[in-house]
């Protein structure tokens, strides 16, 4: 069944006495109730009919309401009404749920123009606000955002409009760092499990993290671990859905190494041994000490900082993911070499956002 036998043809009488009672100066509209996903059909309702009545009092027309299976989802059943001079102007919609976002996504068709709108809120009860806003942005036919004016909104309501509620999230993250110069006693790589700690407002972020970091076991003689306490603070270049980052951070970190003889150095051992004794017997000196390797295990805390850069994604979603890379630096002093070296970090938290 087509549209106009099904739907538009049982209004028809309706959309008349409503549209036209009260003179046609002022444009009129038809607003449909918005399909929806996420929502239930009430509450749908409710929000169409909350369109409608902003729509009479800032246009002065009148504005007519269908809903249930009356009502028009698509471009052409609303076309339809206005091919029949039943108003000035017919918007269909969806509400749609995103995380704890209300999206309205309308259409308004009239015969010389079709215009999108999109409004995001950050609850469902927050449309009660912002609908005035875009009821005077469809009748005046601008953008939602050119509606934000002196005469439009309050200064109070303007400055909430504007406020970005901060997003706590938390979760964990893998590490891991390539030694430079000698630093890590050696070590050739390091891994790391974190748990992230993060605070999110419009285009800063900031953090508090720890975790471990371990070498790869590659080297049976030489081993380290590192225990990080790191604050850090970044920047987002976007608040979209996604953004590019770049930030520091300052740290106490506590470095544990183990250094085990290997054989080569026992046999080292052995020989500087053998080689004192000889040159003992030889100088009648019994008291020869010969300097002797022995494994080594100490810790040390230090402060360290770190600078990076990267992109987090699905910023406006209760989960998210960033990858970061950038270069560490630990002021622990490890066999004349401090402890440093680039690295990389993904981290994947879970929050509110509000």
């Amino acid at each position: 069944m087509n549209c106009w036998s099904r739907k538009c043809f049982v209004v028809l009488p309706v959309l008349f006495i409503l549209l036209f009672a009260g003179g046609a100066a002022a444009e009129s509209f038809v607003v449909y109730q918005p399909a929806t996903e996420g929502y239930d059909t009430a509450t749908a309702k409710v929000v169409g009919q909350l369109l409608a009545s902003e729509l009479e009092m800032k246009g002065g027309g009148k504005a007519a309401y269908v809903s249930g299976d009356q009502a028009c989802v698509d471009e052409t059943c609303a076309r339809a009404a206005l091919q029949q001079n039943l108003a000035d102007a017919a918007i269909i919609g969806k509400l749609m749920k995103l995380g704890d976002k209300a999206i309205l996504l309308l259409t308004v068709l009239r015969k010389d123009a079709t215009t999108p709108y999109r409004v995001t809120a950050t609850g469902i009860g927050e449309f009660d606000r912002l609908m005035p806003r875009l009821a005077e942005a469809i009748v005046a036919r601008k953008s939602f955002e050119d509606a934000q004016t002196v005469s439009s909104v309050s200064a109070k309501e303007q400055e909430t409009y504007k406020r970005v509620e901060g997003d706590f999230s938390w979760g964990p993250g893998l590490f891991t760092l390539v030694p430079v110069g000698g630093s890590y006693v050696g070590n050739r790589l390091l891994m790391g499990v974190l748990l992230d700690f993060r605070y999110e407002i419009a285009r800063w972020g900031f953090e508090f993290e720890t975790g471990c970091y371990f070498d790869d076991q590659s080297d049976e003689y030489h081993h380290a671990g590192e225990f990080p306490l790191d604050l850090s603070g970044m920047y987002f270049f976007s608040e979209g859905i996604g953004s590019f980052l770049a930030g520091g951070s300052v740290g106490l970190h506590y470095l544990s190494v183990q250094h085990k003889l290997t054989p080569e150095e026992k046999e080292q051992n052995d020989r500087d041994v053998w080689n004192g004794r000889v040159k003992a017997s030889a100088s009648g000196d019994n008291d020869y000490l010969v300097d002797r390797k022995t494994d080594e295990e100490y810790g040390q805390w230090g402060p360290s900082v770190a600078v990076f850069g990267g992109y987090e994604f699905l910023r406006t979603h209760t989960f998210h993911i960033d990858a970061r890379a950038g270069y560490r630096f630990t002021f622990i002093n490890l066999d004349d070499n401090f402890a440093h070296g680039p690295f990389a970090v993904v981290h994947f938290t879970f929050g509110h956002n509000k």
